[in-house]
Formats: C-alpha cells, sequence, structure tokens
C-alpha cells in the first residue's frame, strides 16, 4: 500500500466525517465509519510505511483534522451557506373587510374555532362562549389582530 493509496483513505474518512457534520447530522454512524476509516489508514500506515513515515503520517492527519475543525468551527466558514433572503412580506388580512356588528351564519361548528360566512365570503372565527352549531346565526363582535370574535344571535 503506498502513501497516496493511505492519503486517499485519510481524504474518505474526512469526507464522512463532514458528511455527517453537514448533510445528515445526528445519525453518528457515518461520523463513526468515517473516524474508523481514518483510525485504520493510520493504523495501515504503520504496517506499511517505515515507522519514522508513519509517525509523520500520523502528525500529518493529526494536524489536518485540528486544521479542519478550527475552520470548521470558525462563524465565518458557514456565512455562505447561509439563507440571507427574509419573509417580509404578510398574508392579505382576512378581516380586512369585516367590521363589528355584521351578522352572518356558521359554516361549521364553532368549538371555539370555526368557519362563518359573514358578506358572502367564508371566514375563520372564534366563539365567544360556548359551542355553536353549524348554521347559527351569528354577529361579529370585535376583530383583534385579523382575528374575527363571533357571538350567537339567537
Amino acid at each position: 500500500m503506498t502513501v497516496g493509496s493511505l492519503l486517499l483513505l485519510l481524504l474518505l474518512g474526512f469526507l464522512f466525517i463532514a458528511a455527517e457534520i453537514i448533510f445528515i447530522p445526528g445519525t453518528t454512524i457515518v461520523g463513526l465509519i468515517g473516524a474508523l476509516i481514518s483510525v485504520l489508514s493510520i493504523a495501515l500506515s504503520f504496517y506499511y510505511l517505515p515507522s519514522n513515515h508513519a509517525w509523520l503520517f500520523t502528525l500529518a492527519s493529526v494536524l489536518v483534522s485540528f486544521g479542519l475543525g478550527f475552520v470548521g468551527l470558525r462563524s465565518k466558514t458557514w456565512k455562505r451557506f447561509e439563507v440571507k433572503s427574509a419573509l417580509t412580506s404578510k398574508a392579505p388580512g382576512q378581516a380586512s373587510n369585516i367590521q363589528a356588528g355584521m351578522t352572518g351564519k356558521t359554516t361549521s361548528r364553532c368549538n371555539p374555532i370555526g368557519q362563518a360566512e359573514i358578506q358572502h365570503q367564508i371566514h375563520e372565527v372564534y366563539a365567544l362562549g360556548d359551542y355553536l352549531e353549524s348554521g347559527a346565526e351569528i354577529q361579529v363582535e370585535r376583530i383583534e389582530n385579523q382575528y374575527i370574535y363571533i357571538k350567537s344571535i339567537s
């Protein structure tokens, strides 16, 4: 086994560890396989290379590991992978044309949340009080933060 094949084996171990960290975090199996491949490459270096070369290979492996860990732990490294766009728009207001005092009819049961038809449009409503059956006559009590609060007329 040559130094090149040992380096490829070590690189494969590092790639498995990087895949564990970046693509499939939390599984630990891929990371453990990568660590085992890296340790195997170092062990094989002692078997196939002269002792002083094997120790240099081990030292280089440890230094590269620490270097990659240092670079990976810096916050600047991951800035290029961040999502820089943000959602700034809001959903259209449900209660934009609804006002307190309007009447309508529930289209589903309200316990306390349900649906009601107000001004020929279906809206999600919140019943103030008890359970309301489907088809109950309702009145809009108030609107707060785009939530329509209703009460039974009957």
